[in-house]
């Protein structure tokens, strides 16, 4: 299963990488820090507020990218081994959740659906 981890850890970074200085603007713009309730995640990650990023914080996509890559690293690090696969690949997607923005911009995904955005990388990660 550490596999998948993995590569949903890298089809996440992957996604984020391609964020450019118009989407990272309109993310920017479009962040609501309250957006996601964290009170569930902290049950498990106790220092989840070590990875939140605020994308108002920084003046440029390149350091905000590089930043968010750090954590998402560091957070598999610590966590891939310790919580079962679909509960860490919600918490990746409500910690990071500027990521689960592009996809929400870029992909043509059924957003009736509560759960259209983390099914997308986690079928990323089943199919790569």
């Amino acid at each position: 299963m550490s596999n998948f981890f993995e590569k949903y850890i890298n089809g996440f970074i992957e996604t984020l990488d391609q964020i450019d200085a118009a989407d990272f603007q309109r993310i920017q713009h479009d962040f609501d820090p309250n957006q996601f309730p964290y009170d569930w995640v902290v049950e498990r990650v106790s220092d989840v507020k070590d990875y939140l990023l605020n994308p108002r914080d920084f003046s440029d996509v390149e350091t905000f990218k590089s930043t968010m890559r750090a954590k998402i690293k560091h957070f598999y690090a610590c966590y891939s081994s310790k919580i079962p696969f679909f509960l860490f690949t919600s918490f990746v997607l409500a910690i990071f959740n500027s990521v689960g923005q592009y996809v929400k911009y870029h992909c043509d995904l059924d957003f009736t659906n509560p759960d259209a955005v983390i099914i997308f990388f986690r079928e990323k990660a089943l199919n790569d």
